[in-house]
């Protein structure tokens, strides 16, 4: 049996080759119906799978690559690109060699690498949602959620133990933004050979009711057509591994906001990224804050600490901000870890002072797992929003405690110490400034969005 090979596989008649005539007339209709909006950045990205049971990470690279994600890390010589061994987070891929990856871990590497995640089984779906989701990806955006009650956010909060998934399309960001859709199925009901399998979805033709599938296996099948409903059918069957069934994902890339005004000149954040999806969390945080100081006036650390880290799930904190990109010069990189170093050494301060014990789990847990972002630990995060709440000159007081020592550098290094000093010191007081301007103007107007617009670009 070892030495038994194969060269592809024939497609059956459940299914139409791109290159085959009637392939090329399915596309032909679903460009002139506006459902191959994603097609030419995927096909730019096409490839084959490195290895036989590499469908899920291959399908992902390709999504990462044609949302333009910078990995953060170099591919061959002086390029960085993602390929399959970036991606060996929530699973190791000596493991996924032999078996592969299941629908839920899938969505987990997706959001370690920064996407958003809409993930939806299929026996928790219908073949009218699964039809509007191919259709949101491809290239129409329906204008209302197709189911009103859903009240998942596609938050990308997702994993073997969850109750209740998103089930419609019903968060705007992925229909303003470019999305892109992967199928989790049974290759049997398709009838072709093998068991489960990813893949994205390329176009969409309304008038057969067909779905491209860009098959990262091309070793075996070429890129071809299926019936919606079949295609559906398949995302129903179980996988023995988890006893659940299959199912399709959502995935969209939000970037920083970009500003836009010559006359802004806040710094850029070292530590954290915004996006406009933050605002309606960062709107309760300062309505939480106002209501705070009506009562008590000053806000403390323990209160910060409590509304954050109260109860099991500390993930709370990444909904106002999320970890910035690492930097990738030397010297930054440095500061980087230097301003973690006095951040953490304020907070151990206030601490002390205010009698405070603080919980080391907080210390050690980080966000969602990626060798992309900044490592700074949930408690550290935590206090840089309560410094944010304070009176600036009380947050420059603070600073000043904190010295840089020389044990901090290494012998070999360029870097002034005194210079480094004060960058980080005004660093400081920058992430901290932005984070308050964030919070300020988080409000649901429209003239205060726009205004807050320009200021959480910078972080």
């Amino acid at each position: 049996m070892e030495n038994t090979s194969f060269y592809r596989r024939e497609l059956p008649a459940t299914c139409v080759a791109l290159s085959a005539r009637q392939g090329q007339q399915l596309f032909r209709s679903a460009m002139n119906h506006n459902f191959t909006n994603n097609f030419f950045d995927l096909i730019s990205q096409f490839h084959t799978q490195t290895e036989p049971a590499f469908c899920g990470p291959s399908t992902l690279v390709m999504i990462l690559n044609a949302f333009s994600v910078d990995p953060r890390k170099k591919w061959k010589g002086p390029w960085r690109w993602f390929e399959e061994s970036m991606l060996n987070c929530c699973i190791d891929l000596e493991k996924i060699k032999k078996t592969g990856i299941t629908f839920s871990t899938f969505v987990c590497l997706a959001q370690c690498q920064g996407l958003k995640t809409q993930a939806v089984y299929g026996t928790d779906s219908t073949l009218e949602e699964f039809r509007n989701a191919v259709k949101i990806a491809c290239g129409c955006y329906p204008e209302n959620c197709i189911r009103k009650n859903c009240d998942a956010r596609g938050t990308g909060d997702f994993s073997e133990s969850s109750t209740c998934l998103p089930c419609g399309i019903n968060d705007e960001k992925f229909i303003e933004q470019q999305t892109f859709l992967v199928v989790s199925y049974n290759r049997k009901t398709l009838q072709q050979t093998g068991t489960g399998h990813f893949s994205p979805i390329a176009a969409y033709d309304p008038k057969s009711d067909s779905a491209l599938i860009l098959d990262t296996a091309r070793f075996k099948y070429p890129p071809h057509w299926v019936k919606l409903d079949l295609l559906f059918e398949s995302m129903k069957s179980v996988d023995v591994e988890t006893g659940k069934s299959r199912g399709y994902v959502l995935l969209s890339y939000e970037k920083d906001e970009i500003c836009n005004s010559p006359n802004f000149l806040l710094p850029q954040s070292l530590l954290f990224r915004s996006t406009k999806s933050q605002n309606p969390a960062r709107l309760k945080f300062k309505v939480f804050l106002d209501e705070k100081r009506k009562v008590c006036k000053k806000v403390t650390f323990r209160d910060v600490l409590d509304y954050f880290a109260s109860g099991s799930d500390c993930s709370k904190i990444w909904t106002i901000v999320e970890p910035a990109e690492i930097p990738l010069d030397g010297h930054e990189l440095f500061r980087l870890n230097q301003l973690l170093h006095v951040i953490q050494e304020m907070m151990e301060r206030e601490a002390k002072d205010n009698t405070l014990e603080l919980d080391s789990s907080l210390t050690k847990s980080m966000a969602p797992c990626s060798q992309r972002i900044v490592h700074i630990s949930i408690l550290q995060t935590i206090f840089v929003i309560y410094l944010s709440t304070l009176d600036p000159s009380s947050v420059s007081d603070e600073i000043r405690k904190v010295e840089l020592h020389d044990e901090d550098f290494p012998q070999d290094s360029i870097l002034d110490k005194e210079e480094t000093a004060s960058y980080i010191h005004a660093q400081i007081q920058s992430e901290v400034d932005l984070i308050r301007n964030a919070i300020d103007y988080s409000s649901n107007s429209e003239t205060e969005r726009c205004r807050c617009g320009n200021i959480q670009n910078k972080m």
